[in-house]
């Protein structure tokens, strides 16, 4: 009997060590204030999800790699002791959300997934703590993070843990995000010039070209097919820079003065001046007359055959003109910033600086490598100088971001600026050879454009050049002009049931009064029927869900 105990007790011990060798560690590892980048000796081994794009898949392919077996996957084992198993169910983001709401169903999940982005992420975050599968992140992001990926969460802000926290406690990572709030107005400068007028530097300077670009022939071809100002896709998004220089946040949460509440933006006095300047614009055809209809691809159309003097949009939307640069070489474009009434800094609402969600599954002993591989992550991207590290953890010969190989990733939510800055600076000595690669390429496109007039380009020369929206953004953060939106959570109750209807009810309540078929008055008594048909309980149901996220 002594020696089959001792045989027993022995063969435990192997299958100890066998299991210690292929992953390792079995239960909790301690860890302390510092303990980010150390690696778990033994190792551990956690499963996992990797969605990728299929450009990257291609990719991976074509160089003898996968998602369970690339660069990434091979530096969190070799630099931090974490061994990645990849479900492949959980690697082509085709009906990756589908997936995984199954997958939350029957709790079969990886332990280690990302939840998704915007409504998506949070309806799987609160479903997933609802039913008791999440580990308590709260340790770990308070003593692991390095002081890189620190920093990134002190510039995001508390927000970014916003639809993440519950008692009290985190139970998922942010992915972060740079703000892109629609923060320019890019207007036509070959037409300024054609009458000649100014660049705006004053709301009403602004409303002026708008007016004159409907009326008075800017592209000289005898025809009335021009048209002021210009939005296209979600109307309370691409239109938010107009409504902001009222102050005015419709569709959006703001916090009351006093921060103990949120008030929603659709139904201020301020929404309500905006919308009848925006009336007064369509009687004068500075609004185009179909903004209405004009979807995201409308707008790029309208920009394109040069029927549009001014649109609204993000830093990126440059990119937006290279047809029409390449139909017409005449054509410029100027970016202007947003503007207010009174001239005061303008105050725009961005979304939270979170793109999407990293959750670990309680089962999971080792939650907090979830931090580790962020702080490695963000040493890989941002801190590295080496050109082999870049061609082999961030971007290809060709621009395409390899970094999307691996399971988790965050940004940097002032990186651009920051980018834009060094390449700025980089021009005005006329050389790159203090940039680090992935700064050398956004040089390289500005010098090229100034040299050759290289149509396609053009977008990236408005970005980064000496003056650039990129760089220019710097503005927004220094005179405090970016805020987020207050509420980040998944729908409430009311908001399924009443949600699009409502939406619906307010969108065209606001476009009847902007084509003049009803008049401003009719903003009030929309405003009392959205709050009688379900908008009271939703305004309910938001500042409860505030209190519980503030404390």
């Amino acid at each position: 009997m002594k020696k089959l105990t001792a045989l027993f007790l022995a063969l435990v011990i192997c299958l100890g060590l066998f299991a210690a060798c292929d992953g390792g560690q079995t239960g909790p590892v301690p860890y302390e204030a510092g303990d980010g980048l150390k690696p778990y000796d033994p190792p551990v081994k956690i499963t996992c999800g990797n969605p990728m794009s299929g450009e990257v898949i291609t990719y991976l392919g074509n160089h003898g790699m996968s998602a369970a077996d690339n660069e990434w996957i091979t530096a969190y084992r070799e630099r931090l002791g974490i061994k990645l198993v990849v479900d492949s169910s959980y690697v082509d983001l085709g009906g990756y959300t589908d997936k995984l709401f199954a997958a939350v169903t029957a709790d079969t999940v990886p332990d280690l997934v990302l939840t998704g982005s915007g409504e998506w992420s949070y309806s799987i975050i609160k479903t997933m703590y609802k039913q008791d599968q999440l580990a308590d992140m709260t340790d770990a992001l308070e003593k692991l993070p390095t002081d890189d990926l620190r920093a990134f969460y002190d510039v995001a802000g508390e927000e970014v843990f916003y639809p993440a926290r519950f008692g009290g406690r985190i139970y998922a990572v942010p992915q972060l995000s740079e703000a892109n709030p629609y923060n320019y107005y890019f207007i036509r400068k070959d037409w300024l010039d054609n009458l000649n007028l100014s660049v705006p530097e004053t709301f009403d300077e602004l409303i002026s070209v708008c007016e004159a670009f409907a009326n008075q022939d800017p592209d000289g071809n005898g025809e009335d097919d021009t048209y002021g100002l210009s939005f296209g896709g979600e109307f309370f998004d691409t239109a938010s820079i107009f409504f902001a220089a009222y102050n005015a946040y419709p569709g959006k949460w703001v916090k009351s003065e006093d921060g103990k509440s949120l008030i929603y933006g659709s139904f201020t006095d301020e929404a309500k001046n905006a919308v009848k300047k925006l009336a007064e614009m369509y009687q004068s055809g500075a609004l185009n007359p179909a903004f209405t209809e004009t979807g995201f691809d409308g707008l790029y159309t309208e920009v394109n055959i040069g029927h549009a003097g001014v649109y609204m949009g993000q830093v990126y939307y440059p990119f937006l003109i290279e047809q029409l640069k390449r139909r017409n070489p005449d054509a410029e474009i100027v970016a202007v910033r947003a503007m207010t009434v009174d001239g005061s800094a303008p105050r725009l609402m961005t979304n939270i600086l979170a793109a999407n969600y990293f959750v670990v599954h309680k089962r999971c002993p080792f939650p907090e490598a979830l931090v580790k591989m962020m702080n490695l992550y963000v040493d890989i991207m941002y801190n590295s100088t080496s050109e082999e590290d870049y061609y082999k953890y961030v971007a290809d010969e060709n621009g395409l971001n390899i970094w999307g190989a691996s399971p988790i990733y965050t940004g940097n939510p002032s990186g651009n600026v920051a980018k834009a800055e060094a390449v700025v600076e980089a021009l005005k000595v006329g050389s790159k050879d203090n940039l680090p690669v992935y700064q050398s390429v956004l040089y390289d496109q500005v010098t090229t454009y100034e040299q050759t007039g290289q149509w396609d380009l053009y977008g990236d020369w408005l970005l980064w050049k000496i003056g650039g929206t990129e760089s220019d953004q710097k503005y927004y953060y220094d005179n405090d002009c970016l805020f987020t939106n207050g509420y980040v959570g998944a729908k409430t109750d009311s908001m399924a049931l009443y949600g699009d209807e409502l939406f619906a009810t307010e969108y065209g309540g606001f476009s009847v009064i902007i084509l003049g078929l009803e008049t401003v008055d009719a903003f009030d008594t929309l405003k009392d029927a959205w709050m009688t048909s379900g908008g009271a309980d939703i305004v309910a149901e938001v500042n409860e869900w505030y209190q519980s996220v503030i404390g």
